[in-house]
């Protein structure tokens, strides 16, 4: 399995990577992983910049659409750079995951990978990580549960039971702010 990227920041509730090629990030919602030492530490993709290299300057609009620029001015290509940040969900010790907070933030210049198929089943096979989302904070809290879930349904063997599991733990969770729930389960439509 290649790297996506490269942690460029990291604490024990979040990291960031630099993707390794522009506009290479994952998708938002993708599980991903990051192997630190003894442990293999899991996170949600939550945002996805591109910008310049130099933060005091802002890339100018050229009027054209990116393919065309970038063959116009291949050197663009090494002015701009994309980053993705992720939410810590869990991580593995030994044969099992856990899915709360590692002891440890995974390491600077640490290579993120996609999660395979098997770790994405088995960390969400119980919808608990849906709390860490929708309490973490993130303006986008509801739409990250949302894509999450629509992952995490594509590795299931039932699809329909895993749906109606996620969304009994939404109910609980959201118990009081309907308004919430409504608009989570309509991006599960």
């Amino acid at each position: 399995m290649s790297a996506l990227g490269e942690v460029v920041a990291s604490s024990t509730r979040e990291f960031t990577a630099e993707a390794r090629e522009l506009y290479g990030s994952p998708a938002f919602g993708s599980f991903v992983r990051v192997t630190a030492g003894e442990q293999v530490i899991y996170g949600v993709v939550y945002n996805i910049v591109t910008e310049g290299v130099d933060a005091g300057r802002r890339p100018v609009a050229f009027g054209t659409p990116w393919p065309q620029v970038a063959q116009e001015h291949p050197q663009l290509t090494k002015l701009l750079r994309t980053y993705f940040s992720c939410l810590t969900l869990g991580f593995r010790q030994g044969e099992r995951i856990y899915t709360y907070l590692p002891p440890f933030p995974p390491y600077i210049h640490s290579f993120i990978e996609e999660c395979r198929r098997e770790e994405i089943k088995e960390l969400t096979a119980r919808p608990h990580y849906l709390a860490h989302i929708l309490k973490s904070g993130l303006v986008v809290a509801d739409q990250l549960a949302a894509a999450a879930i629509r992952q995490a349904c594509a590795v299931q063997p039932d699809a329909g039971e895993y749906i109606r599991r996620a969304g009994r733990e939404l109910r609980r969770l959201l118990t009081g702010d309907l308004e919430r729930l409504k608009a989570i389960l309509r991006q599960l439509e």
